[in-house]
This record gives C-alpha cells, structure tokens and sequence, in this order.
C-alpha cells in the first residue's frame, strides 16, 4: 500500500477516533463537571505511565522487527506473549503498591475507580503489540484502526451506561473503557488471521530478549515523552489537590491537541517507510516536516478563535477557564507538529537515544517550570511549562536532524511550491481512482 494511500487510511481513522473521543469528553464534562474530568485525567494519566514504565515495548519493537524483515509475524507475536506476562507481573506489584498506600499522586481517585482503571492494562497492552505487528506487515491503515475501534466503542458503551442505564458513576467511564479495549482486540486479531499461524505460535527466548533490548533503548522515548502521556497530570496533585483546575488544564490541553491530527497519522505511516529504506527517507521526512507544520498551523487558527464561542456551548460553562488556557498553549502545540513527525524519523533509522535524550531533557524543563510556577500562579503555569516543553523539544529535534541528514533550516520549516502541487495531485489522483 502507498505511503498516499496509507495516509489517507490512517487519517479516516483518526478523524473517527478524535470524534468519538471529543465525545468522550464532552459527556465526562457535562455529567462529571472540572472535578470529575480532573479525577479522570488523573487516573488515566496513571495507567497510561504504568503500561509504558513496566512494560516491554513490544507495540514499537514489533513494528520495527517485522518491517525490517528481522522477526516474523509469529515469532514477533510469540515475543510478545512473553512480554505480556513479563509486563502484568511488573504491573501487578506497582498496582498493589499504589491500591495499598495511596500515594498523593493516586489522591484525586477513590479505590474503586483506581481498581477499574488498572483493569484495563492487560487489554490495552494486547492490543498495542497485536496492532504493532500489523504496522509492520505494512497494513498501517488497519493497525490504526485501533483507535478508531478504541474511541468509537468506548463512546457506544458510555451512552449505553450513561444515559440508558443511567449509571453515572464516574466508574461508567472505567468499565466502558474496558469493554472498547476488548473490542479492539478482537478486532486486531481479526486483521491478523491470515498473516500468523497461531497454532504454530511458539514464544522463543532470543526474540523476546532482541525485542526487549531495542525497546529498552527507546526507554525514555516510551515514558518521557511529555506529549503522549502527561505525566505533569500525576505530579500536579502532588502541590495542588484541586480537581477542578486540574480537569480544566486537561480539558484545555485535549482541545488543543486535536488540530495534531495530520503530525499523528503522517509520522505514524513514515515509520515503517523510513525503516525499509533510510536513504530515500530524508527529503520525504522534510516535506512531510513543512507540509504538517502548514496544515497544524491552519486548523490552529481556526480552533482557536472559534474556541471563545464553542467552549461554554460544548463543554458548559463551567469550561470557559480553559481558553486562556489554550492561548498559552498554542504556538508550542503547533510547533510541535514537526517534532511529532521526527520523532518517528528516528524511530525508522533505529536512533532510539536520540529519541530518549531529547524527550527526557523536555519532561526534565516541563515538570521543573510546573513544580516552580504552579504553587504561585496556579494551573496557568502547567500550561506554561508545557508550552516551552515543545519548543525544546522541536529545537532539539530539528538541529539533530539538520546535523545528519545535511538539510537547511528553510527545507525542514518552510512550505515550497512543489509541495502544494503534490499534494494537490495526490489528493485529486486518489480521489479520480476512486471515482
């Protein structure tokens, strides 16, 4: 499948997967008010670091080793066997400490609602090393489908609860998340059934170790990576015990983070690209650099300054607060749209330090700048760190690029003529194919 065609997949997928997860939100907003949505981003922000901190990598070292032509699907799969138990039996201890002693950063959330939340590791994690396999099988289209599947019937579920059972626990919002996950498994093996012979399926101790050795290497690119989960969520609650500002500033940085739709599903698909041929890589990272950064840039504008008027409407009034919020945050939010893009560059031409220096240095700044600026100004200096956060971030990024692939600053920024009449000719081929 074309990197074109891959694209075009991938983004149906992503639109259908920040629809329902807009939705999400906005049902968490109304129903569950700042405060719920802070408890909700808190517990969310917990699990999520917990399946990258104790887990094994498999959903990136999957899609690098199959692509690369170095694993098999079924040894890539049987590697990833062994890294679910080794995964779950690391998360099973963490989870035991944190459900026993309630650290500050588990404050926000309630026994129950933690209990739910830490159920639906074991089913994320399978679905993101089953969905790594077909990213590297080339099929990345169907493996983005996962969160598609994940947001779309994670939607479905809480309507079914929410407002046809009435349960308005915020417990609903856990346990819906648990029946997507399993939807989004089934799913995956579903695209899998003709590409591995599961009863051939023998984990081997080399592969799993091979696998767990490059994943290692992207270590800090897995957990410092500020921008995928936030871990400033976590550490917050440690100075300000306030749910209310802390659903504020997460509701404001998920508005914000939907206009990186392009930088997601276009570093997405260059990964694998990039990891078959590194050489002709270079210049198709560079114009895909310049194209996301216009196109961010654009639909920034635009959300921003509609933002004012569809806050209070969408989200309720007890929201409006998250628009200055937002202002903090853009220019840092687009800039990052080319970080997002490098970031799977290097990925592809097996960089992983590079990747993990970077992405540690900017977590190191961010929680620094929230730890300082938070207890005097409140969530305003979390947006504020965040901000500077992708600004680093980008600069590193870009210079280490610049430095190896030999490029100007104007190549990796600057949109040129030929890029519009590429894409204008891809967009209206694919559109006369289908005609």
């Amino acid at each position: 499948m074309s990197l074109t065609r891959q694209t075009v997949v991938s983004g149906l997928s992503h639109t259908v997967s920040v629809g329902a997860l807009l939705l999400v939100q906005i049902i968490v907003a109304r129903i569950y008010g700042p405060s719920g949505r802070g408890v909700f981003a808190s517990v969310f922000a917990i699990t999520g670091f917990l399946v990258l901190m104790l887990g094994t990598g498999h959903g990136v070292s999957n899609a690098y080793f199959v692509a690369s032509g170095k694993q098999t699907t079924a040894e890539a799969a049987g590697s990833s066997v062994l890294g679910l138990i080794v995964s779950l039996l690391l998360i099973s201890v963490a989870v035991a400490y944190i459900m026993c002693f309630r650290p500050s950063f588990a404050a926000l959330a309630g026994n129950r609602i933690l209990f739910w939340g830490f159920l639906m590791i074991p089913f994320n994690l399978t679905a993101l090393f089953l969905s790594g396999i077909l990213r590297g099988i080339g099929h990345t289209g169907q493996s983005y489908w996962y969160y598609g599947v994940v947001n779309s019937s994670w939607l479905a579920a809480i309507v079914v609860f929410c407002f046809l059972f009435s349960f308005r626990s915020l417990e609903a919002v856990f346990i819906s998340k648990i029946i997507a996950e399993t939807v989004a498994v089934g799913v995956m093996l579903f695209f899998l059934r003709s590409y591995i012979d599961y009863s051939w399926l023998k984990p081997r101790f080399e592969k799993f170790r091979e696998s767990v050795a490059y994943s290692l290497r992207f270590y800090f690119t897995l957990i410092a990576n500020p921008m995928a989960i936030r871990v400033e969520v976590i550490i917050i609650p440690m100075f300000l015990l306030d749910e209310a500002a802390l659903g504020l500033y997460a509701q404001a940085f998920a508005v914000l983070n939907q206009i990186m739709v392009v930088s997601n599903v276009v570093g997405y698909v260059l990964m694998p690209q990039v990891a078959k041929n590194i050489g002709a890589s270079v210049q198709l990272t560079a114009q895909a650099c310049r194209v996301v950064l216009t196109i961010t840039l654009l639909l920034g504008v635009f959300v921003m300054f509609a933002s004012k008027y569809l806050v209070p409407v969408i989200f309720g009034k007890d929201f409006s607060p998250i628009v200055p919020l937002m202002w903090i945050m853009f220019p840092g939010i687009v800039i990052q749209s080319i970080s997002k893009v490098l970031y799977h560059y290097f990925q592809g031409v097996n960089r992983p330090m590079t990747v993990s220096v970077i992405f540690l240095i900017s977590l190191v700044v961010m929680l620094a700048i929230d730890i300082v600026s938070v207890p005097r100004i409140g969530i305003q200096g979390a947006a504020i760190g965040t901000l500077v956060a992708c600004f680093l971030e980008t600069a590193m990024f870009s210079f280490a690029f610049i430095r190896t692939s030999k490029i100007s600053w104007g190549e990796l920024f600057v949109l040129k003529s030929s890029d519009w009449q590429y894409m204008s000719n891809k967009c209206l081929g694919y559109i006369k194919r289908k005609a």
